[in-house]
């Protein structure tokens, strides 16, 4: 009886937290095989040069009389008011099994940190979208093309309530995205987090950061091309 208590309450946590069933939630390690294709640090204002800014959303600007949009400063990558310009790789990510990390950090209580993966290279929601922080900080998530759409995946945990916020302010935390085959895994300071499987996957080829309106901070992007395993 207490057996089959735990597998119910195990399956019930998984649908109400809109997490994969997975029999390891850690990161796996990268293997001799796996290669490092692309790294950025955002040491210098060239790195910008690696990368195109796309358009904002209608009736919304990129930046504010104050600020850019996307700036590198003291090393980081900064972004403020963007309103879904991302700024996407130049460069095409590998095809087939891939994993994108890199640093992320809420600068405000706001949260609203994301990015784009296996987009188009040049619009907002071509792709998957992974949310940390979304709408005022109560909505982690990872969305298929439209982050209101009703296949998105959520994260339950992140609740709505003044307590709890999906991502401390000014708290480095390193985001490892991978592509094996139609599941997206998405692993947050080496704990999994969310995943995606998509029978009818989208192979896009490239990544873009993005961000609403509050001020964020991404460094240290890293991409690799994964063995098949």
């Amino acid at each position: 009886m207490s057996i089959l208590f735990l597998c119910l309450s195990s399956s019930l946590l998984v649908i109400a937290f809109g997490i994969d069933s997975r029999g390891d939630q850690s990161l796996p390690p990268l293997s001799p095989e796996d290669r490092l294709v692309f790294s950025e640090d955002f040491e210098a204002q060239r790195s910008l040069e690696r990368f195109s800014q796309a358009e904002p959303d209608l009736g919304h600007k990129a930046g504010s009389p104050e600020t850019a949009a996307w700036r590198v400063l003291d090393g980081k990558l900064h972004a403020q008011e963007v309103h879904n310009a991302a700024l996407w790789m130049k460069t095409a990510l590998p095809e087939g099994d891939v994993r994108v990390s890199f640093v992320a950090t809420a600068l405000t209580e706001e949260g609203d940190v994301k990015c784009e993966f296996l987009g188009d290279g040049i619009h907002h929601q071509s792709g998957y979208i992974l949310i940390n922080g979304g709408w005022k900080n109560t909505v982690r998530a990872i969305a298929r093309q439209d982050e209101h759409g009703e296949d998105r995946h959520d994260d339950y945990r992140c609740q709505r309530t003044p307590r709890k916020k999906c991502i401390p302010a000014n708290k480095p935390q390193v985001w490892v995205i991978e592509r094996r085959g139609q599941r997206i895994d998405w692993y947050i300071d080496g704990v999994f987090t969310l995943s995606y499987r998509d029978h009818n996957f989208i192979n896009g080829r490239y990544f873009g950061f993005n961000n609403w309106s509050a001020h964020t901070q991404f460094d240290d992007l890293k991409v690799y091309k994964l063995a098949s395993r």
